[in-house]
């Protein structure tokens, strides 16, 4: 058999013809010399090919076609004697320097949302010593939208993948909340209370900031296997796992000590975070 390979056409770029044979079948019974002559006698597929890079420092994807017939068919040749087989290299590779820029800027951005976002919420008591982590989220996903348009990079990619890792940062920032006091239940004579403080009295509490920090870590855990298992689906991943962590913080505010500032404000988030729930599952049914 004849075989030839060719790419897409390219602009040759210092292009050099390179030749590789490989082995069809080596596998053979016996050891020694016997085995050694056998293989040599076995048939062999040699390749040559050649690759045309573009001068365009970007990535593209290339396909490659290899092609055969037989040369020992006299007269017409049946579907059984010839092949073509294309393969198409993809690649989407983006340097790591842009990735680190979106994420630096994000996570500033972030913090600044996360005070101002305190500052606003208790502007009647005029408390500042705070964050809040919804300003975090809010800052930091809007920055990062923002820098990538501009830099022309997928949203979405970027979304999924750091979705496990803010999760995660999350969990362990409620662990935070609960030695410093804050965001605690309220004082409880259950199996389940915790000996914590609210900064004033120390008593048993319903440890609401380590359930959202159980919360958080699980999702965090399935988010990131979630992604390695099956890789971005265009923010899917992302979506869905704040979605379920805003369904469950919602729950978990009413067991805390401190009022709701508004019932109509946790009924308008549960519903929009259900709603985006269900927007991930379908996106990735689909």
């Amino acid at each position: 058999m004849v075989h030839r390979s060719a790419a897409r056409p390219r602009p040759v770029v210092d292009a050099a013809p390179r030749i590789h044979v490989v082995p069809m079948d080596t596998t053979r019974e016996g050891g020694g010399i016997t085995a050694l002559l056998e293989s040599a006698t076995q048939e062999i597929l040699a390749l040559t090919y050649w690759f045309d890079p573009a001068p365009n420092p970007g990535p593209y994807p290339v396909t490659v076609r290899f092609s055969g017939r037989r040369v020992d068919v006299k007269g017409r040749l049946s579907p059984g004697d010839r092949f073509v087989q294309d393969e198409t290299i993809e690649v989407a590779q983006v340097g790591a320097g842009p990735w680190w820029v979106v994420s630096l800027v994000a996570i500033v951005v972030g913090i600044v949302g996360a005070k101002v976002w305190f500052i606003v919420l208790h502007r009647r008591a005029h408390r500042m010593e705070g964050w809040c982590i919804q300003g975090f989220i809010a800052g930091a996903t809007l920055a990062a939208a923002i820098l990538l348009v501009v830099l022309n990079m997928p949203i979405g990619v970027f979304l999924d993948v750091t979705a496990p890792g803010l999760l995660v940062a999350m969990a362990v920032g409620r662990v935070g909340c609960f030695f410093a006091g804050c965001c605690g239940g309220p004082p409880t004579a259950s199996r389940w209370g915790v000996w914590s403080s609210d900064q004033r009295v120390g008593a048993r509490r319903l440890p609401t900031q380590l359930l959202e920090s159980v919360l958080a870590g699980l999702l965090g855990l399935l988010g990131l296997v979630a992604v390695v298992g099956h890789g971005p689906v265009g923010g899917a991943f992302f979506i869905g796992g704040l979605a379920a962590y805003t369904l469950g913080r919602q729950s978990l505010l009413h067991l805390r000590a401190e009022p709701r500032k508004t019932r109509l404000g946790g009924l308008a988030t549960s519903v929009l975070a259900a709603l985006a729930l269900v927007a991930a599952v379908v996106l990735l049914a689909l």
